[in-house]
């Protein structure tokens, strides 16, 4: 069967992608793993409620976050506190970041007297300036309800999953494109769509040529922490981008996520680990270094004991930019590069495509 679309990829994003070309023709998604979900997925630990398996934040977009309310029925609800980002032992607005990245490209835009790309900026969803913490959202139970919701939505559209399944090399034709996966089963399609993420090794053109994919590797680490607390937390939170540390990155209060399967005097805290530091130690030594951490930034209470804990490594990887464009044009159209660096921004940069998705589900 040749099949009118195939989209590599079960992130929200690629099948909000997929669900787009129902309407036009046959639509195939191929999952590399047995479920959806791609980073936006759970795991269970055996001494652990079902969680979140990393520290996530939504960048703020009013707009998408209506659009995913409405298309995937979430229930979203604000981050409190605010995020905020910990650097030189204090604690600053998270928006501080996005102030300071857009004045930067402003300053660079006027001394280069490029007037054009300044006004390409003030499209930009990322182009903000926020004295105040704008009400950044998520889904109440993080991703156990975006996974459910998304399983909801798939089958609402009857959507066509082939799971477990390794796409290993792509061969475009003048009429076609031929995916081979690892087990060495073929299937052809009219449009490939792949994203940022896609994991395969080489591309085959029509006029003969190979390109072979260069990818940048990478490793999301994180631990979570069951933490019993003799008195309240000195600082409550629930996200926080650490700077300037080389053992932590990010941490997030999953607390909320799994209420009513802890005690109320327990809290669940994930902590985003770097690379180097998780590969120096071993996993219990590095439970207590977060701790310890935690404990400096009084996040939570000295007296406060750690229960149980559990750390997971997912592999994520991304393909040059540059490249994506090479295989875009080279296959003549027949090759759609879905871009998916940032969550939020990535489904702000389609809505006026998938406006009609609304339309057609209500």
């Amino acid at each position: 069967m040749i099949f009118d679309n195939i989209i590599i990829g079960t992130s929200p994003l690629s099948i909000i992608e997929a669900t787009s070309f129902i309407s036009n023709g046959s639509v195939l998604s191929i999952e590399g793993t047995g479920d959806i979900g791609g980073a936006w997925s759970t795991m269970k630990y055996d001494n652990l409620p079902e969680i979140e398996i990393g520290c996530h934040i939504w960048s703020y977009n009013r707009e998408v976050y209506n659009f995913l309310e409405n298309i995937l029925e979430l229930n979203l609800v604000p981050l409190e506190p605010s995020p905020k980002i910990y650097t030189k032992n204090k604690f600053i607005p998270y928006d501080w970041k996005s102030s300071v990245v857009s004045l930067k490209e402003i300053l660079k835009s006027i001394s280069m007297l490029n007037f054009k790309r300044l006004h390409q900026l003030r499209k930009s969803p990322a182009f903000r300036f926020n004295i105040t913490s704008a009400d950044y959202m998520y889904p109440e139970q993080g991703a156990k309800d975006l996974q459910r919701n998304l399983k909801r939505y798939v089958d609402l559209n009857s959507l066509s999953i082939q799971f477990n399944t390794k796409i290993k090399e792509v061969v475009v034709t003048n009429q076609t494109v031929q995916l081979i996966a690892n087990d060495d089963s073929c299937f052809e399609t009219k449009h490939l769509t792949i994203t940022s993420l896609t994991d395969i090794e080489k591309v085959t053109f029509p006029d003969g040529t190979e390109l072979r994919i260069e990818k940048n590797k990478m490793e999301y680490i994180h631990v979570h922490l069951l933490i019993k607390e003799t008195r309240q937390k000195k600082r409550p939170f629930s996200y926080i981008r650490v700077m300037q540390n080389k053992i932590i990155h990010r941490i997030s209060d999953m607390t909320g996520q799994v209420q009513g399967e802890i005690s109320e005097d327990e809290k669940l805290i994930c902590v985003g680990i770097w690379e180097s530091a998780y590969h120096s130690m071993d996993t219990s030594e590095l439970a207590d270094l977060c701790i310890n951490q935690l404990k400096d930034m009084k996040l939570i209470s000295n007296e406060a004991s750690l229960l149980k804990y559990n750390s997971n490594v997912f592999p994520s990887l991304y393909i040059d930019g540059a490249q994506l464009n090479q295989v875009s044009t080279k296959s003549n159209g027949r090759i759609n590069v879905l871009r998916s660096t940032d969550f939020i921004y990535s489904f702000h940069n389609k809505l006026e495509q998938y406006q009609s998705l609304l339309n057609s589900n209500a």
